[in-house]
């Protein structure tokens, strides 16, 4: 008998739906938007990424970087540091907290120009 009340449960088409407990907090990813005008190091990358339309673990495997650390520049929560650093410059083409140090009144969408003008040349 057991065996049958089995099968029956098995064909039974009820959903049971219930509201999470309030100790069950589910997070959601905020994502980081792209800045229009790029001023730290990692808004420059998370630009210049987004423009050449690259995921963070192509551009993470380019740089020889954890995905992690490339998106935790982006969100400014760090910078490169140390050869990374030298990296992450060659591949911008630039420096930009040089760039800012030199020319602090420079208009900063000479930067954007510069990126459309690197994207050309791809």
């Amino acid at each position: 008998m057991p065996q049958q009340a089995l099968e029956l449960l098995a064909l039974c088409d009820r959903k049971i739906t219930l509201a999470r407990p309030a100790w069950c907090k589910v997070f959601y990813r905020v994502r980081t938007p792209v800045s229009s005008i790029p001023q730290t190091i990692g808004e420059h990358i998370h630009w210049k990424r987004k423009t050449l339309g690259l995921h963070q673990w192509q551009l993470a495997g380019f740089l020889k970087v954890c995905r992690s650390m490339l998106g935790s520049w982006e969100s400014n929560h760090y910078e490169p540091e140390g050869l990374v650093r030298g990296r992450v410059i060659t591949w911008l083409g630039f420096d930009p907290q040089k760039r800012a140090a030199e020319n602090p009144t420079a208009d900063l969408t000479s930067n954007i120009v510069g990126y459309l003008d690197a994207v050309d040349q791809l």
